[in-house]
């Protein structure tokens, strides 16, 4: 046998042994954990270079649309990364993407800047309400720790409870050719219900269960049906 054959072989045997053990790894990554309070006063300044790519795949207007509001005046609304720009792609090839995915539109939702830095802490996640591609994926937004039902959005010249948002279905729906990473939105989700849990702010483990559920059917959309591994690593069997 020769020393390349060997190595064919060899290869062969590790690569799903280190496949495997990047999976287990990189599933214990949390990159909203990460975000410092600091970082959120840059959001609006780093989406800037995006607005042109994100707003025309999702043909939404530049101006005055919040995909969770719908039209919205006088306030910052921002293309809002769902997996975090501080990881400059990092943990995204075990979920089946490129580390230059970090910055595709499909990884971006035009937010009002307050929603955006809820969603960055984790306080409020995006939740799986029905449809099935080619058609229409509807979610809705879910506020997690009770003190944010007291505070308020800065929109329309105004102020709006965020409590007025709690299970609101976004304004915007997401067909077939136009989709986000949804995968990325699934687990955002699952790691703000695991936060959720841990601060007592969904005292009921019940709830917990049947919503994380709810977080795996909405990443099945957005993976092949052989990579189960990605959803058992991620989302648990």
């Amino acid at each position: 046998m020769t020393r390349e054959e060997f190595g064919e072989i060899m290869d062969a045997k590790l690569n799903p042994m280190n496949r495997a053990l990047n999976l287990m790894m990189e599933s214990t990554l949390d990159p909203w954990e990460n975000i410092r309070s600091i970082e959120t006063e840059t959001i609006v300044a780093a989406s800037e270079p995006h607005i042109d790519d994100v707003c025309e795949y999702y043909g939404v207007a530049k101006k005055r649309y919040c995909m969770l509001l719908g039209r919205a005046t006088h306030c910052n609304i921002i293309c809002s990364h769902i997996w975090p720009s501080h990881t400059y792609g990092r943990g995204l090839t075990s979920l089946e993407l490129q580390t230059e995915d970090v910055n595709s539109p499909r990884n971006f939702l035009r937010l009002q800047k307050d929603i955006e830095v809820a969603f960055d802490h984790k306080r409020l996640y995006f939740e799986y309400v029905d449809g099935v591609a080619p058609g229409p994926i509807r979610l809705r937004v879910v506020l997690l720790d009770p003190q944010i039902f007291a505070e308020n959005i800065n929109v329309n010249n105004g102020k709006m409870p965020f409590c007025d948002v709690h299970e609101k279905i976004l304004d915007h729906q997401f067909v077939d050719d136009k989709m986000p990473f949804l995968r990325l939105i699934s687990l955002h989700a699952d790691k703000a219900l695991l936060k959720a849990r841990s601060m007592n702010w969904i005292p009921d483990e019940g709830d917990v269960i049947s919503r994380r559920a709810r977080n795996k059917d909405l990443a099945r959309l957005s993976l092949e049906p052989n990579h189960r591994e990605v959803l058992d690593a991620f989302f648990g069997k």
